[in-house]
């Protein structure tokens, strides 16, 4: 298989039993991850999903996957962009997850939850317009990353976008250093390249507040 060829359904492997090791650090404690969240994102990631679907380029009637969906913040932001015409998707390894957020999500009808893993996705080349991870690739053991990568990038349509966003190392200050020093190996930065030799000719980061980088890349048409 050459560096700008993803791996096709047929490639990929067979999803695994549910392992601590292939989900990487599952997180099934809900409320501790919520509690986690709204006092790192200072009160809630609302405002920083809104940018992120903004940069995602997810629009009325699309197809769009998020991966590592956890209680469906985004999800629930990308089903109101895409619209009655549209639908999202939510993919989780971890069940108590899915049931909590398949149930805050229980009126909205154009999005669905389901137990999956990043590193094998049920669905054939090119099913989604959109295909989102946000807060994910940290979980992943770091050798599985880049193939992850890839295996996202499948399932993107041609001419759709990828959006991968995770922590993002800060240098301003000495903490900041010190902290940059354990979150090199999940900087998102790292997946710019490969995606690049996946053959996506249009990659860009963006820095978002607090701690975010986001990197999209657009698979040719």
């Amino acid at each position: 298989m050459s560096s700008n060829e993803t791996r096709s359904s047929q490639e990929r492997p067979a999803v695994p039993p549910a392992s601590r090791k292939y989900a990487g650090e599952l997180v099934t404690h809900v409320r501790i991850y919520n509690s986690i969240i709204t006092m790192f994102f200072f009160g809630g990631r609302g405002k920083l999903d809104r940018a992120l679907v903004d940069k995602s380029g997810a629009a009325a009637g699309h197809q769009v996957l998020d991966v590592g969906a956890g209680p469906g913040f985004l999800v629930r932001q990308l089903a109101e962009r895409v619209g009655p015409q549209g639908r999202v998707v939510g993919l989780d390894p971890s069940e108590p997850m899915v049931r909590y957020a398949a149930k805050k999500s229980r009126r909205i009808p154009n999005c669905e939850f389901r137990v999956g893993y990043a590193q094998s996705i049920d669905a054939p080349d090119g099913s989604y317009d959109v295909v989102a991870t946000t807060f994910a690739m940290h979980h992943l053991p770091e050798e599985e990353r880049i193939p992850t990568v890839a295996e996202l990038y499948r399932v993107v349509r041609p001419g759709g976008r990828l959006l991968i966003a995770d922590l993002h190392p800060q240098e301003r200050t000495a903490y900041g250093r010190r902290r940059a020093a354990v979150m090199q190996a999940i900087d998102p930065r790292r997946y710019i390249e490969p995606l690049r030799e996946l053959g996506s000719e249009n990659v860009e980061f963006t820095f978002f507040k607090p701690w975010t980088g986001c990197v999209v890349a657009v698979k040719p048409a």
